[in-house]
């Protein structure tokens, strides 16, 4: 089929689609019609043959007949039974052969005459189950649409069987098909139905909407993993179909045994156009077995025609089908259909109206499977979500494309006014860049310029003369086959040249763009096989299918698509102006040209931008409506009237107001009117529109829109034109899912009869009650919404900024995955800052906007930091992107801890009368936390398997080996169990170590030095593309760095140093370890420099409790390890302060190291005096000073009974941390001698806490450093009362209501 155009119109392209699928239909027909006449077995059939054969012979009766047969074959697949029954009486007027079996009315004795169940026609079916089944059964067939209740689960009053029901109506009647409840499956009432499946789909649903915008790709590869987690089936592909109607796999995840199918094309018969249409009415469609016998159909003889399947779940696969399954080595499959908008004027029919069939995931088993109905349910509701956000992909697509085309065309036109015509040919960027080509030529004044793969001049000369002479009435001609185009020398180009795009640019001059055939752009990996084996080209198969459609193909070039033609279109109009100019600036002045532009002499070039206004008003992806200074309707686009349901004859000349508009709204549209009949245009303003026609059921149309003014030739406004964005879907998806992740009050509240007591599950099927705390947050935080206040306004600049620093590109997936969710989670972050109409009265007096400002600053920093910390490692394989994969899960769990805190801020201090308990705010954010950290554990998984697929089933080289074991161990911290092996691999023995040979050790470059200490040095280094710091100590064997070592390798923390691994090079003892930016006192020693007041402190309040926060839950991780630090101090906290832009205040990441360096450019004694194995004087607690030197190895107390160094010394020093960090100085500043330090500290003398400190963190520092270490809180304690205080500063509440100091780092 070619597809060859005359115009450029959208209209004309969407009869040009519709008449393809009408001719695809016929050949369908013609295949089939093949098929059947080879006999049952098939076995004549050939297939390579009878795909490429002409379907022009086949009679309209025989494609009627065919598609009759599609939906009313008669067979039905055996894991089920079915009945048809007669609407309202439920006698049965079509049943299943094997029916009286599945519902156990075949008794297993001899039964009386009065026990015996009859099943026949005329039969009440409602007879054949207990009563509470019929009732059911009955209630359902009251409903408008049944369906909605299904599965309806039935019990055989004979003996009890439960079974599955699933109804749906026909023209005739209701039919019911039967399945089997297994014992595995968890049965749902009709009403927890869809919550239970989406709540199966939450966490998939989750990961889709988290990805990145744009990537198809990485969508389609994170649905194929979704589905083969739910379902479980050797192979799940995503298939994607093409403007011709052929289809390719574009995305794959298989049993590692399995043929790829990945990149596979297959030609538009091998899913017939009926088998589309019927995926479009029954979106997931299961076969068990192919090889299974299908069981008739028994109906009553007064129907005329066969019973419909087409909505049966259990409708039998066609012979040809189960054969192409069988020759594959699928016996089992379950196809889900993937729908998206369709704004093509011409659609299939009323039911599918507005939406097209973009493709399918297709799963497959090669052994029979079943897949319950409730299951099969999740898989649909997922890939309704899929198709949205797969919508959403190829909208942001297109407009990237739209927007390159327009970059190149304004770029053409700069070039036109300085070089006209030739400059588009003969500069940089050229014709080519426009669309996608492998030649383009211009043809102007008989001369021709050539680029790229193109004709020869003397070919394009003959090209122009035969266009002039056979297509002189149109202003182009776009095709894929020249030679079915019956251009007379298609033959004498080749494969080289197959299709073209040609613009008529003046009367006798042309543009052309070429493209070669289909096949070379073709790869798939399957393609490539074993010479040795023979295939069998008349068997149905991919294979066969793959080398039929490059038959099909064969002098083909890939379709022109409208966007293109509309590019090219544009161009050409540009051209015939400029031309224009050309011919008359000899003859005219400038202003002669102009007049004349703006009266378009010539009927050509009038006509041109009428049609051209038309074509975009009309084609538009977008609504666009248009009224006159009366307020009437004048233009109405095909789009609007798609999702009103409102047609444009009955549009026009309706008021907009009175007429269109919801009451709601009206004052909002007379304002926009108003202002823009005086010249004054208003952008992304909501409003909401009444549905009419089959959509008046619906909800209002939801549309974003801008106002822009319609002008005369005098340049008076006449009119007001709306160009909106459909938002509709969005809202009610995004509204439907957050009830339905946070378990929303209605549900639980609503008291109709059917829905389920207010108790939850988690995913591992625990029960527990539903956290009351939890339901009332999120009601504050749903509601309707506002327009953005000034502080979401600036996170969305910074997010703006974000999205335009150039990054590294991803190699590796699953990191790439974990960037996009966390913008994700950067966006979900605003819907919690957004403001309800009812709460936005309250927040004026409630809520302080600047402190939201900073709060929002800093999450946004924290996810620039970790982007950034992963992008680092992705800079070359996929091995190396995993060095810190585990950390990177730890900051995701941060992350969400924090915005979930941000959250709770917001709303708490949107509810006047509300109150929460610290124990409330606990439960919630840990829960926030677990799920994200469990959601990106998953990643730490699927790295783990590929590494011990690498190792164990792959021949490594020597690095690559050493790479993949040190890899293990990283990752053992969060999987630290490794798969069961027949005998032990030779790289076992390597687990459990850290040391590695000194090649390993070659791999690491110096960069620089950091500093030294007594017992080792630091470096700074760069390992495997990634900077990192490395301490060597002195020595050799040096017992120190076995301590060290042996402590590092079992933490895993986000505020813990983290060590990369532990080479030995010339039996020197060194660690690699993560690089930061330097210590928590450096850092305050550059704030206070900068700082003009030198009086003022370094860190704002909010970022002072941040800090310390973090600090004390690294030490808290530390405790509960049983490990104690002994020297807690600025110094020995690392911090790397991050900052989305240079006016920023920058978030500071705080990580607890057990080494310090004992040198710094503060060369006064005030840091030095560390004692030996005790720790530095100011810091030192006064247990601890008053052991003098004795030894207190393995004398710690956990419990303060034991007086030997007890646990809670490390909380006397972190509250002489805290004071560091609140005044920016140590500890007893005025005192230089650390005698007298020591004894101030032992007579219960403190440092005097600064006047800009809350009064709840004074006492908590007050607590921390008190004389009695029984009265010191634990850091568990610290934890907890910080969070609270963190919260407290973010809704305002604390009692520090200062202004915050400028805490700007220099650039």
């Amino acid at each position: 089929m070619s597809a060859t155009k005359k115009t450029y119109s959208s209209t004309t392209s969407a009869k040009s689609k519709h008449s393809v699928r009408v001719a695809q239909t016929t050949a369908d027909a013609a295949l089939e019609a093949v098929y059947e006449m080879s006999g049952d077995s098939g076995d004549s059939f050939d297939y390579s043959k009878s795909v490429g054969q002409s379907a022009e012979s086949v009679p309209a009766g025989a494609v009627t007949a065919y598609l009759q047969r599609m939906q009313r074959e008669g067979l039905i697949q055996n894991f089920g039974c079915m009945v048809a029954v007669e609407e309202p009486n439920f006698c049965v007027i079509a049943y299943s052969e094997n029916a009286s079996e599945f519902l156990d009315l075949i008794p297993q004795a001899v039964p009386s005459m009065g026990e015996m169940d009859v099943l026949g026609i005329g039969t009440d079916i409602r007879t054949l189950f207990t009563p509470s089944s019929s009732a059911a059964l009955e209630k359902a067939a009251a409903t408008q649409d049944i369906s909605l209740l299904n599965p309806i689960t039935v019990h055989c009053r004979r003996s009890g069987k439960p079974l599955y029901a699933i109804a749906h109506r026909i023209d005739i009647g209701i039919v019911i098909d039967f399945e089997a409840v297994k014992m595995i499956d968890v049965p749902v009432s009709a009403a927890a139905g869809a919550l239970q499946s989406h709540k199966l789909a939450a966490r998939a649903i989750t990961r889709l909407q988290a990805l990145p915008g744009g990537d198809i790709e990485l969508l389609c590869d994170t649905i194929v993993e979704e589905v083969r987690e739910l379902t479980g089936y050797d192979r799940v592909m995503a298939f994607k179909f093409h403007e011709d109607e052929h289809g390719e796999v574009v995305a794959e995840i298989r049993r590692m045994d399995l043929e790829p199918y990945m990149g596979l094309h297959y030609p538009a018969t091998d899913i017939p156009q009926a088998s589309r249409f019927l995926l479009m009415k029954n979106r997931v469609r299961l076969i068990a077995d192919c090889y299974a016998s299908p069981v008739k159909l028994i109906q009553d003889p007064d129907i005329r025609q066969p019973v419909s399947l087409a909505g049966s779940t259990l409708r039998a696969p066609h012979g040809c089908h189960a054969q192409y399954m069988g020759n594959m080595g699928s016996i089992a499959s379950l196809v889900m259909a993937v729908i998206i908008n369709d704004n093509e004027e011409y659609s299939r029919g009323a039911i599918q109206r507005g939406r097209k069939l973009w493709g399918l995931v297709v799963c497959q088993h090669t052994s029979p499977r079943t897949v319950p109905f409730p299951l099969r349910s999740v898989c649909e509701f997922l890939m309704q979500v899929f198709g949205m956000q797969l919508n959403l992909h190829v909208e942001l697509a297109a407009q990237l494309r739209e927007k390159h085309i327009l970059r190149t065309q304004t770029l053409l036109c700069d070039m036109l006014l300085r070089d006209a015509p030739i400059g588009i040919v003969s500069q940089t960027p050229n014709i080519m860049d426009l669309v996608k080509c492998d030649g383009a030529a211009l043809y102007y004044g008989k001369r021709v310029w050539l680029l790229g793969t193109t004709p020869t001049e003397n070919q394009i000369k003959e090209i122009a003369d035969w266009l002039l002479e056979h297509h002189n009435d149109s202003t182009g001609l776009s095709t894929d086959s020249l030679a079915d185009a019956n251009y007379p020398g298609a033959h004498l180009l080749g494969d080289a040249v197959c299709g073209m795009a040609a613009a008529k640019i003046t009367a006798k001059d042309f543009l052309f763009w070429f493209r070669s055939h289909t096949a070379t752009e073709v790869k798939w990996g399957g393609a490539k096989h074993d010479p040795d084996e023979k295939d069998d080209g008349r068997k149905m198969h991919p294979r066969s299918s793959f080398k039929a459609f490059l038959e099909v193909v064969n002098k083909r070039s890939p379709p022109w698509e409208d966007v293109e033609m509309d590019a090219i279109h544009s161009l050409q109009l540009i051209l015939r102006g400029s031309f224009r100019d050309i011919a008359d600036s000899d003859t005219k002045t400038m202003i002669h040209a102009r007049l004349n532009d703006l009266k378009l002499q010539g009927v050509e070039e009038r006509n041109a931008l009428a049609n051209e206004m038309s074509r975009v008003l009309e084609t538009a992806a977008a609504p666009i409506l248009a009224v006159d200074s009366r307020g009437m309707i004048n233009a109405w686009n095909a789009k609007i009237a798609q999702v009103t349901g409102l047609p444009v004859e009955e549009a026009m000349h309706c008021s907009l107001t009175k007429d269109l508009v919801l009451d709601e709204s009206v004052v909002v549209v007379e304002r926009l009117l108003s202002l823009a009949l005086q010249g004054e245009e208003e952008q992304n303003v909501e409003i909401k529109l009444k549905t009419f026609g089959t959509q008046t059921t619906e909800r209002a149309v939801i549309l974003i829109v801008n106002a822009c003014c319609s002008r005369d030739a005098s340049d008076f406004v006449v009119g007001v034109f709306f160009v909106g964005q459909d938002v509709t879907e969005q809202r009610m998806f995004m509204d439907r899912f957050t009830r339905i992740q946070g378990g929303e009050k209605t549900t639980v509240q609503d008291p109709h009869p059917l829905m389920r007591p207010s108790f939850d599950g988690d995913e591992f099927g625990r029960t527990f009650k539903r956290n009351s705390a939890l339901g009332g947050l999120k009601d504050h935080a749903t509601g309707s919404v506002e327009r953005l206040d000034l502080y979401l306004r600036r996170a969305e600049e910074c997010m703006e900024v974000m999205e335009t620093i150039p990054s590294p590109k991803f190699n590796n997936k699953q990191c790439q995955y974990l960037a996009g969710k966390l913008k994700a989670v950067l966006q979900s972050a605003s819907l919690f800052l957004r403001i309800s109409h009812h709460e936005h009265h309250e927040l004026g007096a409630s809520i302080d906007m600047g402190r939201h400002v900073e709060i929002f600053k800093l999450l946004l920093a924290l996810a620039k930091e970790i982007e950034s910390f992963i992008q680092g490692c992705c800079k070359d394989e996929w091995i190396k992107a995993a060095m810190t994969l585990t950390n990177v899960s730890e900051y995701v769990s941060s992350m969400g801890f924090n915005l979930e805190l941000c959250k709770i801020a917001f709303c708490k201090s949107c509810a006047a009368s509300g109150s929460l308990t610290l124990d409330q705010i606990e439960v919630i954010c840990k829960d926030e936390a677990e799920v994200v950290k469990r959601n990106a554990s998953i990643d730490v998984d699927t790295l783990f398997a590929k590494v011990i697929y690498d190792l164990t089933e792959k021949t490594l080289s020597s690095d690559q080996n050493d790479l993949a074991i040190y890899l293990l161990q990283r990752l053992k911290r969060a999987k630290p169990i490794l798969p069961s092996f027949s005998s032990r691999p030779s790289w076992w023995n390597f687990y459990d170590d850290w040391s590695f040979s000194e090649k390993f050790f070659q791999w690491i470059q110096i960069t620089g030095s950091l500093g030294s200490g007594s017992s080792a040095t630091v470096e700074k280094a760069v390992w495997l593309g990634t900077p990192v710091a490395k301490k060597t100590f002195y020595g050799r064997n040096n017992e120190d760095f076995k301590r060290e070592v042996e402590i590092l390798a079992e933490l895993c923390h986000p505020n813990i140093t983290s060590m990369f691994c532990s080479p030995l090079y010339r039996r020197k003892c060194s660690i690699i370890m993560e690089l930061m930016d330097g210590d928590l006192l450096a850092l305050m020693q550059r704030r206070l420099d900068r700082n003009e007041d030198h009086d003022s402190p370094p860190f704002s309040i909010l970022e002072v409790v941040d800090i310390i926060l973090q600090t004390s839950e690294g030490m808290n991780y530390l405790h509960e390890k049983g490990i104690i630090h002994r020297d807690l101090k600025s110094m020995n906290i690392l911090v790397k302060s991050v900052k989305v832009t240079k006016s920023e205040i920058g978030y500071v990441h705080v990580k607890v190291a057990d080494f310090g360096l004992s040198k710094t450019k503060d060369s006064s004694t005030r840091y030095s005096n560390q004692t030996w194995n005790r720790g530095t004087n100011r810091w030192m607690a006064p247990e601890v000073i008053n052991l003098g030197y004795e030894s207190t190895e393995g004398e710690i107390s956990f419990d303060g009974k034991v007086p030997k160094y007890p646990l809670k010394s490390d909380v006397y020093s972190f509250g002489m941390v805290c004071y560091e960090v609140l005044t920016g100085d140590v500890p007893f500043p005025e005192e230089k001698n650390p005698n007298n330090v020591k004894r101030m500290v032992l007579e219960g003398v403190r440092p005097d806490l600064p006047a800009h400190c809350p009064i709840e963190l004074k006492a908590l520092i007050t607590d921390c450093w008190n004389q009695d270490p029984l009265k010191r809180p634990s850091f568990a304690v610290i934890c907890q009362k910080l969070k609270y205080l963190k919260y407290l500063l973010m809704t305002g509440f604390s009692s520090y209501q200062d202004s915050y100091p400028s805490t700007e780092e220099p650039s």
